[in-house]
């Protein structure tokens, strides 16, 4: 069991167990996206340390580009 270390909104995710960088982040079995920083466990798992594998990025301004095609995904590699 994880000890929660900050307060969060309704909705938000917290790592149950350690997680490496660049490991997949699960939500409900499914694969949300990668780490992109070491999470420990109780941590808050948000855009700060996860890249979608969906959408290169959740900054209006990367989607934009990415939906204009001029944005070319970057692989997370630990």
């Amino acid at each position: 069991m994880a000890t929660v270390t900050v307060r969060l909104p309704i909705g938000h995710k917290v790592a149950a167990r350690a997680i490496a960088a660049g490991e997949k982040i699960l939500k409900y079995g499914a694969p949300i996206g990668s780490a992109t920083a070491p999470i420990a466990a109780g941590e808050h798992v948000h855009t700060h340390n996860v890249q979608s594998d969906y959408l290169p990025t959740v900054l209006r301004e990367n989607q934009a580009r990415y939906f204009a095609g001029e944005y070319e995904h970057q692989e997370v590699r630990s």
